[in-house]
């Protein structure tokens, strides 16, 4: 009888058997990390961290410098991913 699917058999996987358990621990660390910087920039963190004026950082209001800081932080964590799976 010829299997069905990709072999993995039934259920939910999040990685393929093969993944070694460092890998599959970095692919959780950047999960988690990526996941934070999103809910850094919606409500709840947003509003407890970034929703106001002052201080004036750079001359720019706090929300707006916490925006770009988030950016920067993906980022830097998309090229530091980047070269960790490409060994550059």
């Amino acid at each position: 009888m010829k299997k069905k699917g990709n072999g993995y058999g039934n259920g939910l996987y999040i990685f393929r058997p093969e993944i070694s358990e460092k890998e599959r621990k970095r692919g959780v660390f950047w999960a988690i990390y990526f996941l934070l910087c999103g809910l850094a920039t919606i409500w709840p963190m947003y509003k407890l961290i970034g929703n106001r004026i002052y201080p004036m950082i750079g001359g720019l209001p706090f929300s707006f410098f916490w925006i770009v800081f988030v950016v920067v932080m993906i980022f830097v964590g998309v090229y530091t991913l980047y070269a960790q799976q490409y060994n550059k």
